[in-house]
């Protein structure tokens, strides 16, 4: 994931590794008396340390902007979070809907030629959140961390050509909150450090209002780490309203037309199975009211006709389930690739 990277083995029923996705370099050799000196710390080691670091996510949008770094990531998570053997496993990996086919194609010749893992298999994200609901055909509403995507499933297949996504997530809803009160945060809520206060507000204090009206707000506390107290008021619901209610920015779209346009994409015959179950996924759909208000604006629009909403409590690791599920079925053993039969099974391995 563009935000966290979440890690297991097959027919567990959560990952059992979890952490940041974000390599940190030292600004200077020997900052912080009493540090271990590595080139580059990796998830929570360098978060935890973020005042002696640069930042560099190696994953935006969704896709792998620096495969060096992304390199990083891989060989942090294989040796010493799972701490496994790459060279004795199969490993099955999600990538976001619509990615590029050079970003597929480039992951797998990184886990063949870097790792030299047994089998792999890249597999839609959304596809297997919706495996993890126990369906095969459905709509998918996915909202992570800098990317929203409506995907519909056929018959365990996504749908490409009906398939829509927008470059907006919780990440950015987290910038627009931190934006709106840094007049009142001193200057060290800067880059990194900002981005993660104003996440820890929105995912405690932060909802998404079921109208569009001006809602009067009580002043809300908010306890800083250093004890100082935030007083916070209609920011907590306001930075968030851009994920329904995009407004100006015509790049973007609302994630209940982006459901509608979806289902309008399919082809007749399939839409009655599709629409019966619409799932949520993603760690962003956790903000308070986004299934009600999602259901309530689909209940309005007269397109969408009957529809099933499903959420569950960990739809944020939906994806990670579905692979568990996915990868433990005795047919799916087929489906493996190896880096002998890549060529032949191309187009099975990019499914």
């Amino acid at each position: 994931g563009s935000g966290l990277m979440k890690a297991g083995f097959g027919r567990e029923d959560g990952p059992r590794n979890i952490f940041n996705s974000i390599v940190g370099i030292p600004k200077m050799a020997g900052l912080k008396v009493g540090m271990e000196q590595k080139e580059r710390y990796v998830g929570d080691e360098a978060i935890s340390n973020l005042e002696f670091m640069n930042f560099f996510p190696p994953i935006q949008r969704g896709e792998v902007v620096d495969w060096d770094k992304f390199e990083t990531l891989m060989h942090y998570l294989l040796y010493t979070e799972i701490e496994v053997v790459p060279e004795d496993m199969s490993v099955l990996v999600t990538e976001t809907p619509l990615s590029s086919k050079d970003n597929r194609a480039k992951t797998a010749e990184l886990l063949f030629e870097k790792f030299n893992v047994e089998k792999c298999h890249i597999a839609n994200s959304s596809m297997l959140g919706l495996f993890s609901y126990g369906k095969t055909s459905g709509i998918v509403v996915d909202s992570g961390f800098n990317v929203t995507s409506t995907v519909p499933v056929y018959e365990g297949f996504p749908l490409q050509y009906a398939s829509m996504k927008i470059n907006l997530g919780g990440e950015d809803l987290s910038l627009k909150l931190l934006e709106s009160i840094k007049n009142k945060l001193d200057n060290s809520y800067k880059s990194i450090k900002g981005r993660l206060l104003a996440d820890d507000i929105k995912e405690q204090k932060g909802y998404i209002r079921m109208n569009n009206e001006e809602e009067e707000q009580e002043d809300i506390t908010y306890t800083l780490p250093d004890e100082k107290e935030l007083k916070l008021g209609n920011e907590i619901y306001k930075s968030n309203d851009i994920i329904f209610n995009p407004g100006e920015m015509s790049d973007l779209v609302s994630v209940s037309k982006m459901v509608v346009d979806s289902l309008g994409l399919c082809d007749d015959d399939v839409k009655s199975d599709i629409n019966e179950s619409v799932c949520l996924i993603g760690g962003n759909t956790l903000l308070k009211n986004f299934p009600e208000k999602l259901r309530t604006e689909l209940s309005e629009n007269k397109d969408m006709g009957s529809f099933n909403l499903s959420f569950v409590p960990e739809r944020q690791f939906s994806s990670w389930i579905g692979g568990s599920i996915m990868s433990s079925l005795d047919n799916f053993q087929y489906m493996w690739v190896t880096k002998k039969n890549l060529m032949r099974k191309e187009k099975l391995l990019f499914l």
